[in-house]
């Protein structure tokens, strides 16, 4: 999910971007531009703004456009290093043709859009873990939006940018934040939250991208999920094409339980995306099978992460963790111990593999029981909310405990 809200998020903040250019034509071209990038149209998407870039090689929005738009498709593909430093010759050249018109400063757009694109190369920096300049990138990207605001505190679609860093620092807790002042980074997430909302009222061309992002964080940190849900559902009917919103609802279903409700949004995406976008394509897959696994179909969980286990090559380590941990688990229903253990083992324990190693350990360091199918059969009965005729199996699953109830399986059991 992370590389889902990392896709939407980038979706959002990136794409709000006020059209600096005189020519009438550039600007309608421009919206045009902006559906692809709403539909997640990559085979039309990048010929286009290469024609713009050859129509007005002066002008810095097309070059913004197709960086975005190669970020935000490496957040799907994140083994493409070319990609990678294609999008930060894209932002630099932008910034470039903004500075070389000259006083630049004295203007709210041209800081605005410095401080998207500084931001962006933040996030380039970041992703190649030079921290440091992803900082200096970040703390200059917030110092130019602020600058917006001050020249132009009217200019309603630089608050939705300030409206995340705030909201951002406000999350953080005791050192952290600590830190975070001295390096000049302040904010609540009540102030944030008040300034996403001014973009949404008030916001030149991007409020119905503000109203996304409130909707994001209402969902994903204020555990909001019935109004947030109702924004996606309406997203994923008017831009049909774009993975992301069908992925976000069927995750808010596969996350509260309910599979079978999931299912039919994962199988709306494309498995054409394995060549423009591939974590689109292995987030669907490793979606659907999740949702077979909780359903107790486990010959269809298997087709699924066997689909995706022939790219591991391609995959983050996160992902071949998570489809590992997943395959074993239908190994244990299907009695192939061994080479469940095996697939636990070779998942490693680092910071962003941690959580599926720390799932393994129950099974590595305790002898499976004999009723670990049946143990297995009823938590996912139970997680996905199909209680009903389950008692027969609640029922020897107790029998099974009653000659020792200390051993951690009764413990995984009533969980």
């Amino acid at each position: 999910m992370k590389k889902i809200f990392s896709a939407i998020f980038l979706f959002v903040i990136l794409s709000n971007i006020p059209l600096l250019a005189n020519e009438k034509m550039l600007e309608n071209e421009l919206t045009k531009g902006k559906e692809y990038i709403y539909r997640f149209d990559v085979e039309n998407g990048y010929p286009f703004f290469d024609s713009l870039i050859q129509a007005y090689p002066k002008e810095p929005i097309p070059y913004f456009y197709k960086g975005y738009f190669q970020l935000l498709i490496f957040s799907q593909d994140m083994t493409n290093e070319d990609l990678l430093k294609n999008m930060k010759g894209n932002f630099d050249r932008c910034i470039k043709l903004i500075k070389d018109r000259g006083k630049y400063e004295n203007f709210a757009h041209y800081n605005y859009y410095l401080g998207l694109s500084s931001g962006a190369i933040g996030i380039y920096y970041i992703l190649d873990k030079n921290y440091f300049k992803g900082f200096i990138y970040g703390r200059r990207a917030k110092n130019y939006l602020e600058k917006t605001v001050k020249i132009n505190e009217n200019y309603y679609d630089a608050y939705l940018g300030l409206g995340i860093y705030h909201y951002y620092v406000g999350l953080m807790s005791g050192i952290k934040k600590f830190f975070a002042g001295l390096f000049g980074f302040s904010g609540t997430t009540e102030q944030g939250l008040e300034e996403i909302q001014l973009t949404a009222d008030k916001g030149n061309l991007f409020s119905v991208e503000a109203k996304l992002t409130f909707n994001l964080l209402q969902y994903f940190f204020q555990n909001n999920l019935e109004q947030p849900l109702q924004i996606f559902k309406d997203l994923s009917k008017e831009y049909s094409q774009n993975p992301m919103f069908h992925m976000l609802v069927g995750y808010h279903y596969r996350r509260t339980h309910q599979p079978q409700t999931a299912l039919p949004y994962f199988n709306e995406i494309e498995d054409s995306y394995l060549k423009t976008a591939s974590q689109v394509y292995y987030m669907k897959h490793y979606n659907i099978a999740v949702c077979y696994f909780r359903l107790n179909e486990f010959d269809k969980s298997l087709e699924h992460l066997k689909l995706i286990g022939n790219h591991k090559d391609k995959m983050t380590m996160y992902f071949q963790s998570a489809v590992n941990y997943y395959t074993a688990l239908n190994y244990m229903v299907l009695n192939k111990t061994d080479s469940s253990i095996t697939l636990l083992k070779n998942i490693p324990n680092k910071d962003h593999t941690r959580y599926w190693y720390l799932s393994t350990q129950l099974f590595l360091k305790n002898p499976f029981p004999s009723y670990i199918s049946d143990l297995i059969i009823y938590r996912n009965k139970v997680m996905a909310g199909n209680i009903e005729n389950i008692h027969g199996l609640e029922d020897e699953l107790e029998k099974n405990f009653e000659k020792n109830k200390n051993t951690v399986w009764y413990l995984y059991y009533l969980d």
